[in-house]
């Protein structure tokens, strides 16, 4: 007999808390905007549960013990990957999304 989990947020995600995380980042409002648009759009019923088929056929083997959150090196991006001179001219910034909203201004 299968049993549905339902799912848990790990935070309360409403149009509070994207609003009040999108005021501490100093979002534009057009991000804001999309991100409220995206959490109208979210239909708990539609997560994972974790019975899904996909999901029983995942190997764990092979992963590092411990939490799997890297943090972001300081400093921008690799050299390696960065963009071309001509683009970055043409106002294409290579960057940390938050340090690239930043630098593209309201």
């Amino acid at each position: 007999m299968a049993v549905a989990i339902a799912p848990t947020a790990l935070l309360p995600l409403d149009r509070t808390e994207v609003e009040r995380l999108s005021r501490k980042r100093s979002e534009p409002d057009w991000l804001r905007d999309a991100r409220l648009a995206s959490l109208a759009s979210l239909r708990p019923e539609d997560w994972p549960t974790g019975a899904e088929e996909e999901w029983r056929r995942f190997s764990f083997q092979g992963l590092p013990a411990g939490p799997l959150v890297v943090e972001e090196p300081p400093g921008p991006p690799s050299e390696y990957s960065a963009i071309p001179l001509e683009a970055a001219h043409n106002g294409v910034i290579f960057d940390r999304f938050g340090d690239a909203l930043a630098a593209s201004g309201p």
